[in-house]
């Protein structure tokens, strides 16, 4: 068998030959892939859930649409149980060799064992980080550890000015009922 130098992740087509003149008809394929993530936008998600992870990186390729798929785990590498299904795998989108796109499960719908061997389930906290990895081929999911954080979306109480001059610099504060569990914690979006 004839397997041609390939350097980059893509799907190729296969036919067979037994003597190098008549090929087979049958539509295979080959997948060559090595996905490697090196981004998720956004890095902070609603505990609602239902946000929209844009997955970057490259060797991402077009496969079936049942084997793009994102999976969350938490920092420590334990499989989350999502809606009571682990490991906790929801369906990607693929949008380009360099992008996949799945939809975020909400927070109060992840839980994890503490231990394996004690029967308690915890519920993801609140400024817990969660791992999310992906995968275009079977089961076999990247390793990059990339994280992202759950935060609840405030109520928007008021703000400070109606409107200011053009071309002046003037700070505007917005009121809202959010706040941080750690003092002196800052967030810039």
């Amino acid at each position: 068998m004839l397997i041609p130098h390939y350097t980059k992740p893509d799907v190729l087509n296969v036919a067979i030959s037994f003597n190098k003149q008549d090929f087979s008809t049958a539509e295979l394929t080959y997948g060559y892939f090595d996905p490697y993530l090196l981004m998720i936008k956004p890095s902070l998600i609603d505990t609602e859930g239902k946000t929209v992870l844009q997955i970057k990186g490259f060797g991402f390729v077009h496969s079936d649409a049942k084997e793009i798929k994102a999976k969350f785990m938490t920092r420590y590498g334990t499989e989350l149980n999502c809606n009571g299904t682990t490991p906790c795998i929801v369906p990607a989108e693929f949008i380009s060799k360099n992008e996949l796109r799945a939809t975020a499960p909400a927070k109060a719908t992840l839980t994890y064992a503490l231990n394996a061997t004690i029967n308690t389930t915890i519920v993801v906290g609140e400024n817990e980080q969660i791992v999310v990895e992906a995968a275009v081929y079977n089961n076999e999911f990247t390793e990059n550890h990339l994280f992202v954080k759950f935060f609840r979306q405030p109520n928007y109480l008021s703000i400070s000015r109606d409107s200011i001059p053009a071309n002046l610099h003037t700070l505007i504060y917005v009121d809202t009922d959010y706040f941080w569990n750690k003092p002196n914690e800052y967030s810039y979006f």
